[in-house]
């Protein structure tokens, strides 16, 4: 197969736009002019003011890389106005952030938001950041503990049901810390004794 390699010139600027085709020229000017605001050939047609030529015809056989790669070897040459720039993916641009960020809230508002932040939560606070978390936590009560006496009592008087059931856990969690305490020294002196006894 073949095409051809073209440009088009701004008779005002002598700004020139690179490209390749397998259509004839006058067809793909006319695309040119049809599709305004779409390419970056624009910024010449839209003057009304310019001329197309062919540069080269190509002979690519079936690799349509051959005539993309002629392309390339033109519009560095010319230095053409859809010379490559460097590329930055569209999330990583300011208009981009903000749209993930915006996607990201409206996602964590959901019910299956809400549960996967509460996951990736407790994974972050059981995980290696948990003395970290927990230092953060008694360094900003040891800043202001009245205020935060104020919260937590605050706190229980708006939640009653909710403070009742964490002190019986924490209760229960006491009580079984010290059934295995207990339970542990008793072993302990078992082990002493029968040593002492050998």
């Amino acid at each position: 197969m073949s095409g051809i390699v073209y440009k088009i010139v701004c008779l005002d600027t002598d700004e020139c736009f690179v490209s390749s085709t397998t259509q004839s020229l006058n067809r793909k000017i006319n695309d040119h002019k049809r599709l305004r605001g779409k390419s970056l050939s624009n910024q010449i047609v839209e003057r009304m003011n310019f001329k197309s030529e062919i540069i080269e015809a190509v002979n690519f056989g079936d690799d349509i890389k051959v005539m993309e790669a002629k392309a390339n070897e033109w519009i560095e040459k010319l230095n053409a106005i859809n010379k490559a720039k460097e590329f930055i993916p569209y999330n990583k641009t300011e208009k981009g952030k903000k749209a993930n960020q915006k996607a990201k809230n409206v996602y964590l508002s959901t019910e299956n938001g809400k549960a996967k932040r509460k996951e990736q939560n407790q994974r972050y606070q059981k995980g290696i950041h948990s003395e970290e978390i927990l230092q953060k936590k008694r360094d900003k009560y040891a800043e202001n503990p009245e205020l935060h006496a104020l919260k937590k009592k605050e706190w229980r008087e708006a939640n009653p049901e909710k403070n009742k059931e964490q002190r019986a856990k924490w209760y229960k969690t006491k009580k079984e810390k010290r059934a295995k305490e207990k339970e542990d020294l008793e072993i302990d002196e078992l082990l002493i004794i029968s040593e002492s006894n050998l």
